[in-house]
């Protein structure tokens, strides 16, 4: 399956944040205690999987999607690291 998103807002493009705002997106929806997946922790500071996330139709599959997007998100950050030798 192929997806293509078209999108357009200049400042977006012109700044590069276009991935930075697709994902941001997807992850405001996706780990938002209200869709049922995630809940926050006892400390408010952080978010767990909820107990209660098997009634979300189809939670395997978002639970998956949520670790390949962490998983592409954390590959994109260490990609941009620029190391250097001691």
């Amino acid at each position: 399956m192929q997806v293509k998103f078209f999108y357009y807002r200049s400042s977006l493009i012109l700044s590069g944040g276009l991935r930075r705002e697709f994902y941001s997106l997807i992850a405001k929806e996706l780990f938002d205690p209200q869709f049922g997946l995630f809940r926050l922790s006892e400390n408010k500071l952080s978010i767990q999987p909820s107990p209660l996330s098997s009634i979300v139709p189809n939670y395997l599959l978002y639970f998956e999607f949520a670790g390949l997007m962490l998983a592409k998100v954390i590959n994109c950050l260490m990609c941009s690291l620029k190391f250097f030798s001691v």
